[in-house]
């Protein structure tokens, strides 16, 4: 290396070190991605598409909310325990365009647009408030913009269903984050646990996009929540001491934030259809070889039955061809979704 070179690295980590103290104004920031064509026609959610009824937006009957926070401009906040969602007066096909148009104004490209389901997903992001920041890092960014990195990256669904109100939609919003780690001579990339802060910020930051006030907002997603749901494993079953419209909520949340991607549901049948990720179930470390040259395993797919009455709901595993999973699926997962309801 040339001592020019070298002087360069040497200042440039102790400019680093100096700052890395130094707090992000912001708690996300994410580069700005492209801004695709937007709709034309509202999408159909009104109808299922014909031959496949489970794509109807399911309406929510006779739903009590935990804590309903204060309303504004249409817009509420549901917490549970840590879990929040939104209650927005509206169609649900006239909030879709708002949502798509919101995640790209944040800086996210968008892979996954089902508007039948209610389904939209963003594409992997970095975090530039996870770089510390001072007046060196402007100067060198300038100079080579891409030279800072964040070693985190995250990615945002939303799912719109049906409220239980006519006139309402609910929005659920989940978050995934991944970590760049070292791996010997090499680093890769791990899941890391979804953050329900970011879910929060997010959810303030679609609020004040609405049209709520910033104080409004911010009080409303930091209201303390209600009591946490309480949920026991009985056998190869989760039961829940909540009636059905408020665990199914909380089921679908709880399915977000483990790694098992709601892909599909069927709220009349108690069915959440489900993908599983490495969120779920990390890969094995590999050796850079292997890890370069391996197949793919195939996602697993699984049908979450959600039951119950008024007062009880019961929670059990099938396969993607509704049989009943083996015991072992059954327990993994069960337990993972009791972590979140407890």
């Amino acid at each position: 290396m040339s001592p020019l070179r070298l002087a360069f690295a040497l200042l440039l980590g102790v400019t680093l070190a100096a700052c890395s103290s130094t707090a992000a104004k912001n708690r996300v920031d994410y580069k700005k991605a492209e801004v695709t064509a937007p709709l034309d026609v509202p999408p159909p959610m009104k109808a299922p598409v014909e031959g496949n009824e489970g794509l109807e937006l399911p309406a929510g009957e006779g739903v009590v909310p935990a804590t309903v926070l204060p309303q504004a401009t249409g817009v509420r906040v549901v917490r549970y325990g840590d879990m929040r969602w939104l209650e927005v007066e509206g169609a649900a096909e006239e909030l879709w365009p708002k949502v798509r148009e919101f995640w790209t104004k944040q800086g996210f490209e968008l892979v996954k647009q089902d508007a039948p389901a209610g389904i939209l997903e963003t594409q992997w992001a970095e975090n530039r408030a996870d770089i510390p920041e001072g007046a060196f890092r402007s100067w060198v960014s300038k100079l080579a913009p891409n030279l800072y990195s964040a070693h985190t990256r995250d990615k945002y669904r939303t799912r719109l269903e049906r409220g239980s109100r006519p006139g309402v939609t609910e929005v659920f919003v989940a978050h995934y984050g991944v970590e760049q780690v070292d791996r010997g001579e090499s680093t890769g990339w791990q899941p890391r646990p979804s953050d329900p802060e970011l879910v929060a910020e997010m959810m303030t930051r679609f609020m004040l996009f609405l049209g709520v006030s910033e104080e409004r907002a911010k009080l409303a997603v930091a209201t303390p929540p209600a009591e946490a749901p309480r949920a026991a494993l009985a056998g190869e079953q989760l039961v829940m001491n909540e009636g059905f419209a408020r665990a199914w909520r909380l089921a679908g949340i709880a399915l977000d934030r483990v790694g098992l991607v709601v892909e599909d549901l069927d709220r009349a049948k108690g069915l959440y259809y489900v993908r599983q990720t490495e969120s779920f179930a990390p890969p094995e470390k590999k050796g850079w070889f292997e890890e370069w040259f391996a197949d793919k395993p195939e996602d697993k797919r699984f049908q979450i039955l959600v039951k119950g009455d008024d007062a009880v709901t019961r929670i059990a595993v099938q396969t993607a061809q509704g049989e009943p999973a083996s015991a072992a699926d059954a327990k993994l997962i069960l337990s993972r979704l009791q972590e979140q309801l407890r």
